[in-house]
């Protein structure tokens, strides 16, 4: 009996695959294994309670079943390929069938049953190595190691000791770099880092430490250093001079935890020395001129943080220490201006916010007239922003002005609107007016106008606009709510005693340290609990009726509204009677109305934080904010969330998520402003959301992929796409059963496309060009996956169910052949790939001399990609040529290239191993890397170029396996 622990193979069933009730014929070569046998992981292999009815079964079977199942043991040996050599190393070490003796089949089974356990365990570690892409370069390392190794020694020297710890430590560290450049260069090298070997300057520990500390060096301390704006030059530059950058040469090993803490420590004394006092005539401070910590320029990672912010001022000696706290409750985010303006021109790269203006080349500060339309320098309002008068670019600075009203480099002009903003502020707090409000509003309707009428790419997203433009405000309006909160006239009227106002005083705010505080906060106390009902009425009977009526305006201010102004707190407190005409039962029925309503609000605050936004916070959460911040009754409270919405956005943001990628996005920011049932709301009713979902859905999902089925003719794609149409305003809807619809027609419309596998079967799929992320060209959701491949094809009926699904396994998902030249080339833009030649303008088909460097055209190897044989630009399917081996537009190009494949995969297939097709994929992979190097204006990494190349011959891959496995 030969077993793996206690899953047995019956006499009667030598060759099965143990997850089929199926029996198929004996079969005795070791190559044509029906599948893995998986050991059930319960029992013990060592367990001999059944040795004996073991030997005795064993010695039933003949001599050639035995040996037949033991070639079987080898072949479901776990490796990481079903190709690994060690198990054609493993199988040759077997004795021949005719020489074997009973001591070596012992011997043998009992070394692959232990190897089995070793190589599962060590595929299991593998995977838990924490790398930043767990399909990383030292993963796949590990695994090629593994399928080599044949011994117990072998297998356990796979992995260096000690390395899951030291590379999630790694990651970790990978991800406090603060730039993103940085931060993602790093990452891209622990991802090729599996040994301890020092020499090693590519794959070794040493040579990856010096790198990340070299990059939290620059990032985390040159550059914060830099961005100090309270040290003096010579300051910083003794600073820096601290700590070095390392090189290869260091001696010894890295100690790279003490060596981060140090700078860590200088980091710290650096922000002490940058600290500066909070006085009344407060400029702004903080760091708002341009990060690119992440690629998205108005992303939050960019954002300087209201706590750097706050870490950066020194408390005043005569401002007591909770006055100074609610100063800085209003200093919040700043996002940078150049990313402000860069969000407003529709940039997806900071780095292209730039301008040139005689001799002033791509500076900075300017936005060159390339990014803007023309009849930006025909208008007389923005005459002031155009740099040195000239039609060349805008200066950033009187764009500023322009849109917020200050120049950022001009001290008077900063201080004249940091007054504006304190006059909006204290207005505000004194007449519940909203001119702060109206004044945001005012910017992001210069914002929106200014993108719509003079961007090359508006954006048409108001909610980005209005953060960028509120975020940016801050500049100036964290430097006014100090003042507000700390200038004298405040000070001195929070120390006078107003208790006639119907407005609580800050002073009635606040407990004063000599005051009894014997009153539970809200939040904190059981208003129903009674169990200590007389000795409070005995401690209430014992204050005085100033002390109670003190803390009965207390009570109004700790209830727990979203906003400490909330405009429900006056409401409340005006409607406290006067402190000399209030009656006992009047404090008692205020004090349990509070208490209940601290309940409440605590309540609806948590169930606007669980309603299921794809943003947290979304337009729909401040708004729910922004009516609890009103709602001063019992009922109001309650009606803020309509009826079952936490359920109705639940369902709805997972049902935004099934559509495609290019839609998405644009759904999920109409569900975020969607907070209302009201069907007449166009902008922020639930019927108008539910309809622009299922249009949406239709679009991406839909009408989309029919487009993209390669087998249905124009006439039966319009048919299919005439069964559904968009919906209006005035249709109700059910949104599942309507998406539902959706899926049924869409699968009609795949089985209408969908053909037979035949021997001379061409390729199939989309594997010319995918935009769904268009900013991203090697993106996975670009990619035709695998599963959609599938299912275009037919099985045939003369193929078994086990061989159609076994050669199905092998279909591998398709990067497109533009995305694959854009990633080669490094574009960051699938528009970006597009040449003129010859009167043809912008064409996709066409690689332009502009993507590319001039030497290309002097490569006689390449002159054939030449279209028409100018200097204008390369033809794609000709360099698709050049590097693949065949032309997709030439059927005899492609039919030679997949022949060539089937010849590979058949030759591998007799050494059990994947050797040819590995070298022929580096060989691609070479000539493409090349090819990038000498020609892409851009430095391209090469995982992304390997990861480009190996996923677009799956287009011709795909159909030599199904060749092979169905001939």
């Amino acid at each position: 009996m030969i077993e793996y622990k206690n899953k047995k193979i019956k006499k009667s069933e030598p060759n099965t695959n143990l997850n089929s009730k199926q029996k198929t014929p004996q079969n005795t070569e070791p190559s044509v294994s029906p599948g893995p046998m998986k050991p059930p992981t319960k029992s013990n292999p060592n367990d001999s309670s059944d040795s004996n009815s073991n030997q005795i079964m064993d010695k039933q079977k003949t001599k050639e079943e035995r040996y037949s199942q033991l070639q079987k043991l080898v072949q479901e040996l776990p490796f990481p390929s079903k190709d690994a050599l060690a198990k054609k190393t493993l199988s040759n070490s077997i004795p021949s069938k005719d020489t074997i003796t009973e001591e070596q089949f012992k011997e043998k089974e009992e070394l692959f049953k232990k190897l089995y356990d070793l190589i599962d365990k060590k595929v299991k570690e593998i995977s838990e190595l924490n790398y930043p892409n767990k399909d990383s370069e030292a993963n796949k390392y590990f695994k090629s190691e593994l399928d080599k190794a044949d011994t117990e020694d072998k297998i356990a020297k796979i992995i260096p000791q000690g390395w899951k710890d030291k590379i999630k430590s790694w990651n970790e560290l990978s991800n406090k770099i603060t730039e993103r450049i940085l931060r993602e260069s790093v990452k891209t090298k622990l991802n090729n880092t599996y040994t301890i070997n020092d020499s090693d300057k590519e794959h070794g520990e040493k040579h990856f430490l010096i790198e990340l500390y070299n990059a939290y060096l620059e990032s985390n301390f040159y550059n914060a250093i830099n961005k100090m704006q309270n040290l003096s030059e010579e300051m910083k530059k003794e600073l820096k001079t601290m700590f070095l950058k390392l090189n290869d040469s260091i001696n010894g090993s890295v100690n790279i935890n003490e060596k981060l803490n140090e700078i860590e420590v200088k980091l710290n004394e650096a922000i002490k020395a940058n600290k500066v006092d909070i006085q009344l005539n407060q400029k702004s401070w903080g760091w708002s001129w341009s990060t690119d910590n992440d690629k998205d320029v108005s992303s939050n990672k960019n954002e300087t943080n209201s706590d750097n912010l706050k870490s950066i001022l020194k408390k005043p000696d005569n401002i007591d220490q909770a006055k100074y706290d609610k100063a800085l409750n209003h200093i919040s985010n700043i996002l940078p201006l150049r990313n402000t303006i860069a969000t407003i021109l529709g940039l997806d790269d900071l780095s292209k916010l730039k301008g040139s203006s005689g001799d002033q080349k791509d500076k900075d500060w300017l936005v060159g007239k390339e990014l803007l339309n023309d009849s930006i320098f025909k208008t007389d309002k923005l005459k002031e922003t155009y740099y040195n008068g000239s039609h060349d670019a805008l200066h950033i600075r009187q764009l500023e002005k322009y849109l917020f009203g200050a120049n950022g480099d001009q001290e008077n002009s900063k201080e004249e609107l940091i007054k504006k903003l304190v006059g909006f502020i204290e207005e505000d707090k004194k007449n519940n007016s909203k001119k702060l409000e109206e004044f945001k509003k005012e910017i992001l309707g210069k914002a929106k106008e200014f993108t719509s009428t003079y961007s090359k790419i508006p954006i048409n997203n108001e909610v980005k606009i209005k953060n960028a433009t509120e975020k940016y405000l801050n500049t100036y309006l964290n430097a006014a709510y100090v003042r507000v909160e700390l200038s004298i006239n405040t000070i001195n009227q929070e120390k006078q005693n107003t208790p006639k106002s119907s407005i609580p005083s800050d002073s009635q705010k606040r407990i004063d340290s000599n005051k009894d505080s014997s009153v539970t906060p809200p939040a904190q106390s059981k208003p129903n609990d009674n169990s200590d009902s007389n000795s409070n009425q005995r401690m209430d009977k014992q204050k005085t009726k100033e002390e109670r009526y003190s803390e009965l305006l207390k009570l109004v201010q700790e209830i727990p509204f979203p906003s400490t102004d909330a405009i429900a707190k006056k409401t409340l407190g005006d409607s406290i009677p006067s402190k000399d005409t209030i009656t006992e039962e009047q404090l008692k029925e205020k004090e349990e109305l509070f208490k209940k309503l601290c309940g409440l609000i605590d309540k609806k605050i948590k169930e606007i934080s669980e309603l299921n936004y794809p943003n947290k916070d979304s337009e729909a959460n401040k708004y729910f904010k922004s009516e609890l911040n009103k709602a001063d009754t019992e009922e109001k409270i309650n009606k803020i969330i309509p009826n079952d919405w936490k359920t109705k956005v639940e369902l709805w943001n997972k049902l935004t998520n099934k559509v495609s990628i290019r839609l998405r996005t644009k759904v999920q920011e109409i569900l975020n402003k969607t907070y209302i049932n009201n069907d007449t709301d166009q902008e922020h009713g639930e019927k108008h959301f539910l309809i622009e979902l299922y249009n949406a859905y239709l679009e991406a999902n839909y009408y989309h992929a029919i487009d993209k089925m390669q087998n249905l003719d124009d006439n039966k794609k319009k048919i299919h796409k005439d069964k559904l149409h968009k919906l209006n305003a005035n249709e109700t809807i059910n949104i599942e059963e309507k998406l539902k619809d959706v899926d049924t027609k869409l699968h009609e419309a795949i089985e209408a496309n969908r053909v037979d596998i035949k021997k001379d079967q061409g390729t199939w799929g989309e594997s010319w060009s995918t935009d769904d992320v268009k900013n991203d060209p090697s993106n996975k959701e670009n990619e035709t996956n695998s599963d959609n491949l599938k299912s275009i094809l037919k099985k045939p009926d003369n193929i078994d169910q086990a061989k159609y699904d076994k050669a199905l396994n092998h279909i591998s998902n398709i990067l497109p052949l533009r995305n694959t030249i854009a990633t080669i080339l490094g574009l960051d833009d699938l528009d970006k790939l597009k040449g003129y030649s010859d009167g043809q303008n912008n064409q996709p088909w066409l690689v332009g001399k502009e993507i590319l460097k001039k030497e290309v055209f002097s490569d006689h190897n390449l002159t054939f990609t030449y279209f028409n044989g100018n200097h204008n630009a390369l033809h794609i399917r000709q360099l698709e040529k050049y590097l693949f081996g065949a032309d997709g537009d030439n059927n005899d190009q492609k039919e030679a290239l997949i022949n060539k494949l089937v010849a590979i995969i058949k030759d591998d297939l007799k050494t059990m191993n994947s050797q040819n097709l590995d070298k022929f994929k580096k060989e691609i992979f070479d000539k493409a890397k090349d090819f990038s190097n000498k020609y892409s204006k851009v430095k391209v990494e090469d995982d992304k170029i390997k990861n480009a190349t190996e996923k677009y011959l799956n287009t011709y891959l795909n159909v030599a396996y199904l060749r092979v496995e169905l001939s």
